[in-house]
């Protein structure tokens, strides 16, 4: 048992406390334990994501627009939506609509999205293509969103972006049956 007692304080009475220090230092070791598992198990769940925002008229426009593949997902009620961007041209969209079954067809965006990542040039180290943008429209379900996400992380689209209906107009128009 351990204990502090300080002359002079507390007036009248005098303060003595006693702290059992076995059980304290149980209970610290079981709070460092608990500390250092969520910490790895935090660092197994993350994602990087960045998001991408449209651009004001404001900014100044680079002299040479960067020519970058990137897939586009967009994942609304009742379809997903995909497409490769080409810097500034866009491959004509596929839309996968919610089947008879009341669900969005996973197994067929994950077929989609993999031709599309077999189709576009690999990196410099031979890996398969990693950016992939999606975009999640208003009452979308939230089962959706982590399904099209599972699929992603499956087929190592680790390079994840998130971005507005602005950023992706041609699935936009797609979906609302405007090409």
């Amino acid at each position: 048992m351990g204990g502090v007692s300080i002359p002079g304080a507390g007036g009248k009475r005098a303060v003595d406390v006693e702290i059992n220090l076995v059980p304290f230092i149980d209970m610290m070791s079981c709070l460092l334990a608990f500390l250092m598992l969520t910490a790895v198990w935090n660092r197994l769940a993350k994602i990087d994501i960045d998001q991408v925002l449209p651009k004001s008229q404001a900014q100044p426009q680079p002299q040479e627009p960067k020519k970058d593949d990137t897939i586009q997902l967009l994942i609304d009620g009742n379809a997903f939506v995909v497409n490769v961007k080409h810097g500034d041209d866009d491959d004509p969209p596929k839309v996968l609509r919610r089947g008879n079954d009341g669900k969005l067809p996973v197994k067929e965006l994950e077929r989609v999205l993999k031709e599309m990542q077999e189709a576009l040039p690999k990196d410099k180290d031979n890996n398969l293509h990693s950016r992939i943008m999606l975009v999640g429209r208003d009452k979308v379900h939230y089962e959706d969103v982590v399904a099209a996400m599972d699929v992603c992380i499956g087929l190592k689209l680790t390079g994840i972006q998130l971005g507005t209906d602005e950023t992706v107009p041609t699935l936009v128009a797609a979906l609302e049956g405007r090409s």
